[in-house]
Order: structure tokens, then sequence, then C-alpha cells
């Protein structure tokens, strides 16, 4: 009896100790941590071009030097259509068109000339170019730059030229120029100095050489071949500097051949 109270003591001693073990909390476990000491040559610096008022304590990874100026917008605007052909017209099409308004064309300037597309797809379309007298043709030379389309009413680039109906380049005007005055002027002005010095009175001497008589007759005659000699080369000078132009009344019927494709530029 006494045996088995014994075993029964033993046995719940066993019991509790293994139920204690089971619900008893762990401990953190500390590692020693290792420390680098600074030695007295050791320095510490700080980041060159750190402004604390702008940057603040952020540490270094989150600091940036990039900034936005305020007068350049950070956004990107896409670009327009520039640089957009018209595909409509084609290097080598040839458009019909009309010029309403009357042209004056000169040799040392140009003039603007406006032609409008009347019928077709492309009607109410609008070509702006400028016109010139060509000096060995004397016919009037246009050469198209912009081009306007009728729907979108944007602008394009081009190069193109006027054409007649026949198909040669440059049109006919009426040439306008004093070069037949001038000529008629010159020409009367030196007859009249050869005439004049014809009259002037010559006799020969003993050597055999012409000499003119000292008479007030023969002086008078002299002033006056002088005087028309100089009025010849003066209309001479003034044929040369004859301005002319060529004048186109419209409205008038023309081709534009087209030399590079419409681009916009707007």
């Amino acid at each position: 009896m006494i045996l088995e109270f014994i075993t029964f003591l033993v046995l719940k001693s066993a019991f509790a100790e293994n139920r204690t073990s089971l619900f008893k909390k762990e401990e953190p476990v500390l590692l020693p941590v290792k420390s680098k000491k600074l030695t007295a040559s050791a320095t510490i610096t700080a980041p060159e071009n750190v402004n604390s008022a702008t940057q603040g304590n952020l540490p270094a990874e989150y600091r940036s030097n990039f900034t936005v100026s305020i007068e350049e917008s950070p956004i990107v605007v896409p670009s327009g259509k520039t640089g957009v052909r018209f595909r409509e017209l084609k290097v080598g099409d040839l458009a019909n068109a009309t010029i309403q308004e009357s042209v004056f064309a000169f040799q040392d300037s140009k003039a603007p000339v406006r032609a409008l597309i009347t019928t077709g797809a492309l009607r109410g379309a609008v070509f702006i170019g400028e016109a010139s007298l060509e000096k060995n043709s004397k016919r009037i030379l246009i050469e198209f730059k912009k081009f306007r389309d009728p729907l979108s009413k944007d602008t394009y680039a081009l190069n193109a030229s006027a054409m007649d109906y026949k198909g040669i380049l440059g049109i006919k005007g009426t040439v306008i120029s004093n070069e037949e005055l001038f000529f008629a002027a010159e020409f009367l002005a030196a007859g009249s100095a050869g005439y004049a010095d014809s009259m002037i009175s010559r006799e020969q001497n003993a050597y055999g050489n012409t000499v003119e008589n000292k008479t007030s007759d023969t002086l008078a005659k002299k002033a006056l071949v002088a005087g028309l000699s100089k009025t010849a080369d003066r209309f001479s000078e003034k044929l040369k500097q004859a301005p002319e132009y060529a004048v186109l009344e419209g409205p008038i019927q023309i081709q534009i051949l087209i030399l590079d494709q419409p681009t916009l530029t707007n």
C-alpha cells in the first residue's frame, strides 16, 4: 500500500514538470553587438552642395539635384501636323486654275499673284506665287510657293510653275517699254549732229591737210554738233535704262505644274 502511494507521487511530480515547461515563455536571446570605434584620424564629411533649407534631413538616396525652372514648363506639348503632305496633289500633276486679277511683271522685282481653282474636287483652293518678266522671251514667269486647302483652310508649302494652255512655260502678256521712243530720239540726235558737222566749211592748206575756216559760222555749227552729240549719248544711256514691264489682264486660264508635293506648314 505504501509502495503504490510513493509511485503515485513520483508520476504526479513528473507530469507537473512537463506541463510547466510546455507553457513556459521563451526568453529572447541577446547577441553581442560589434561596434566600430572611430579612430582619431577618422573624419565625417557632409555632402557637397546640400542646402539644408531646401533638402531637409532626407537621406542622400532620396535627394536629387534635379530642378525645374519656372520659365520652362515641364509639360511636353505634342507637336502639330507640320510636315504632313497633301495627297490630292502629287509631283507632275497639272491643275487648271484661273488668275482673276491683272498682273504686272518686272525684270528686277517680283509681284504677288493669286490663282483659284474653280472646278473639280479642289474647287476653292488658292495658289499664292510671284510673277517676274523673263528677259529674253519677254514672257511672264509665275512661281507658286503656297497652297491653301479649300476644306481645312490649312496652308501648305509647295513648288509649282504656271503654263499656258499650250503647255509653254510662262504666260505671254503685253510688254510695255519706251525703247522705241528713246531709239528714235537717239537716232534723230545723232543724225542732226552728223548733218551739222557736214555743213562746217573746210578747206585744204598748202600741206594737203583739211582745216576748218575760222569763222563765226563754223564756231556756231561746231557748238551745235557738240550739243547734238551729247544729246545722242544721253538718249543712249536712257535707252539702256528704259523701264520695261509686262501686263497680263485678268481673268486668264492657266495650268499649274506641280514640282514638289505640298507640305503642311501650320
